[in-house]
């Protein structure tokens, strides 16, 4: 078993910071990240455990925040099928969902970038598990991936009306390195 990369990215405005030690486990990955920040004037802080199965396929996800009486969020897709790990209850409106995006990380981008495989120039649309901070409650959202410069650069497009959409430089590893207006890598 190899040594757990730490990676730590800091908000680009305000005081949000993120700690996560990622670690392969043969053909998986295990995540352990811990993320202070702020989302519309609302302060939160939320530790999160992400176990990603080969080819990063999501598997499960075990959200805790420090808000006091605020439920743990513990999820699972296995087979497409997504499950509430605290009821054993199946979420049949995540259906269709692949990956998750948990909006207070950079780190859940890296799920597509990794899966996807994409060539230079080639783009996907995907249906994601979204978590938006500071609630993160999931729900299905379309998005799309396109790859600018292969394993460097990446357009992310939010397809929920929102009209959002970033530039993305990654590393080596296929891990974000600047997401301009949200997080960027420290050391």
């Amino acid at each position: 078993m190899a040594e757990p990369r730490i990676i730590r990215w800091k908000a680009w405005s305000g005081d949000g910071v993120e700690h996560a030690e990622v670690q392969r486990l043969g053909d998986a990955v295990n995540v352990h990240s811990v993320v202070v920040g702020e989302d519309e004037g609302k302060r939160f802080g939320v530790h999160y455990h992400l176990l990603l199965v080969p080819g990063w396929e999501f598997h499960n996800l075990i959200l805790d925040t420090a808000r006091p009486g605020f439920p743990r969020l513990s999820l699972s897709r296995k087979g497409g099928v997504w499950t509430d790990l605290s009821t054993g209850a199946e979420m049949p409106e995540l259906s269709g969902c692949i990956d998750v995006d948990i909006s207070a990380t950079p780190f859940t981008n890296s799920l597509p970038i990794h899966r996807l495989g994409l060539a230079e120039s080639e783009s996907a649309e995907i249906l994601v598990a979204h978590l938006a901070a500071p609630d993160f409650v999931p729900k299905p959202v379309r998005q799309r991936y396109t790859c600018l410069l292969q394993s460097r650069h990446y357009r992310f497009e939010s397809l929920d009306g929102s009209g959002f959409t970033a530039d993305l430089e990654v590393d080596d590893a296929g891990l974000v390195v600047d997401y301009p207006g949200l997080f960027r890598r420290v050391g």
